[in-house]
């Protein structure tokens, strides 16, 4: 598979997450650890997709000793 389907299935997946967490935030009928769950689970999508970003893109511009530097 490659990286820009992996993001966007990453991408979908965080969405869904985020989407069950709003729903979950206010539902007076949910237990606060039914909630940390939704928290849980919408933070573990954003690692994930954060992991993966950083894994297959840098930004090949950094400054080393106060001088831009391009890989």
């Amino acid at each position: 598979m490659n990286r820009y389907r992996e993001l966007e299935e990453l991408d979908i997946e965080f969405q869904e997450a985020e989407s069950a967490w709003l729903d979950a935030k206010d539902d007076e009928n949910l237990s606060e650890q039914d909630r940390q769950t939704f928290l849980s689970k919408l933070h573990h999508c954003l690692e994930r997709r954060k992991a993966h970003i950083t894994r297959h893109w840098h930004d090949p511009a950094y400054y080393d000793k106060g001088y831009l530097t391009i890989d």
